[in-house]
């Protein structure tokens, strides 16, 4: 009987430590899954990251595009600007030409007059 005793001590002890390590595994099991779900959740902050630095140089790269479109509009305005500089220039000439011509013809339409006077007395 004492063999049995024995027996069942050694099987209460082992059934024991079999608890021991079933209560050690499920707590390790736990604190697995919890830095399970710690990765996940920095994992998911990853993606998110990386989803909006795609979305920023998607931004940039569409933003360079437009600073160079607005260098290249700028530059075309300066040509434009000088362009109509030398055009306003032009005109004012043309127009000082203008006015010397309307000048000179109003004189040579008064000599014009003078000299139909004279000739008009002359054959009077």
């Amino acid at each position: 009987m004492e063999g049995v005793r024995q027996a069942l001590d050694r099987l209460r002890i082992e059934v024991e430590k079999g608890a021991s390590r079933r209560k050690e595994a499920d707590a390790r099991s736990k604190k697995l899954l919890a830095t399970l779900k710690e990765r996940d959740n920095e994992l998911e902050s990853l993606h998110e990251r990386l989803d909006l630095t795609r979305r920023i140089l998607t931004l940039l790269k569409q933003c360079d595009e437009i600073r160079c479109a607005i260098r290249v509009n700028s530059d075309n305005i300066a040509l434009a600007s000088e362009k109509a500089d030398r055009i306003s220039e032009r005109l004012s000439r043309v127009e000082r030409e203008r006015d010397t011509l309307q000048e000179r013809y109003h004189k040579i339409e008064l000599a014009s007059k003078a000299l139909e006077a004279q000739l008009d007395d002359l054959m009077a």
